[in-house]
């Protein structure tokens, strides 16, 4: 049993329907659902009845969800504990989320600045992707998280954040870009538009950005189907032996200049998109947050600036 199928419950309880709580909690319908039969099948009996009129629980699952919602509150009371702790600098361990280039960047230089300055102190670091970003929250798995929001992303990732009632710092702001090979036929236009990019291989890190993207791109004539390569190293050595542009971060990609020496941006004359870091995280380590962690991460974010 997990706490996050006990936060699916008490969505359940409070939307009606496994529709209406996926879309609130931004996850999947059949990842509810299967959740949901998971927990049944290690109990032993159905919880929830499914109908044309909604979920309804069954008399032991009604008894399921006060214990989920006694369990949940005892967390709540112990997260409180736990947050007083850090105010007082007692706690030992802060949970992170990133992004991958993230992790391996900001976050690592952020960590390793913190374990120097606070003794004894623990953080647990881990990785995800696009809109699982924020999830953590939702399960009560995560103190802070780093998130790139862009055009394609920023109003999903606000309404987490009001939803979950987190707190935002923007750590700074930049403009997308997309990256061809140095000797690409795009390097030798006196000015490049997204009928020019639309006749070439796309290639995204995330298929979040891929959504949004690919529309605009079939709007100047783009037919192809676009790849997706997770690993921002592999995608950027791709780039330098093919036709292929992506989408891109100009300051994570300046910062993988080992990799990107063949490399290089360009801004389309008829778009412009926006991409802005938040340094998102819960009002329970609110202090330690805004006088020991965002800090670090200013000093971490003009290391990478400079490099």
């Amino acid at each position: 049993m997990r706490i996050s199928q006990l936060h699916l419950l008490l969505a359940l309880e409070k939307y009606g329907s496994f529709s209406k709580a996926a879309k609130e909690m931004f996850l999947s319908q059949p990842y509810i659902s299967a959740t949901i039969k998971d927990l049944e099948d290690e109990v032993g009996f159905q919880i929830v009845e499914r109908s044309n009129r909604g979920v309804h629980f069954t008399l032991q699952g009604t008894l399921v969800l006060e214990k989920a919602h006694t369990i949940l509150d005892e967390m709540d009371a112990i997260y409180k504990l736990r947050s007083s702790a850090v105010e007082k600098g007692l706690a030992r361990k802060l949970r992170v989320v990133g992004a991958p280039f993230f992790c391996n960047m900001i976050l690592a230089d952020t960590l390793a600045s913190l374990a120097k300055e606070i003794e004894d102190f623990e953080f647990d670091l881990r990785h995800a992707q696009g809109g699982g970003l924020l999830k953590p929250f939702s399960f009560g798995e995560a103190d802070v998280a780093v998130i790139l929001a862009s055009d394609d992303n920023e109003i999903g990732f606000m309404a987490e954040i009001q939803r979950y009632d987190l707190k935002y710092v923007t750590l700074y702001t930049d403009e997308m870009c997309h990256i061809v090979r140095k000797d690409h036929p795009l390097c030798q236009l006196s000015e490049v538009t997204l009928d020019d990019i639309a006749k070439y291989p796309q290639v995204f890190q995330f298929d979040s950005l891929v959504d949004f993207n690919l529309l605009i791109y079939q709007k100047h004539g783009y037919r192809g189907k676009p790849m997706v390569i997770e690993n921002i190293v592999t995608l950027l050595r791709y780039l330098t032996v093919s036709d292929a542009v992506t989408f891109f971060v100009p300051q994570v990609f300046e910062n993988f200049s080992y990799d990107t020496k063949e490399l290089q941006a360009i801004y389309p004359t008829d778009f412009r998109s926006q991409s802005k870091v938040l340094c998102v995280y819960t009002k329970e380590v609110e202090f330690f947050v805004e006088n020991y962690f965002i800090p670090a991460l200013n000093r971490a974010c003009c290391k990478c600036k400079n490099r």
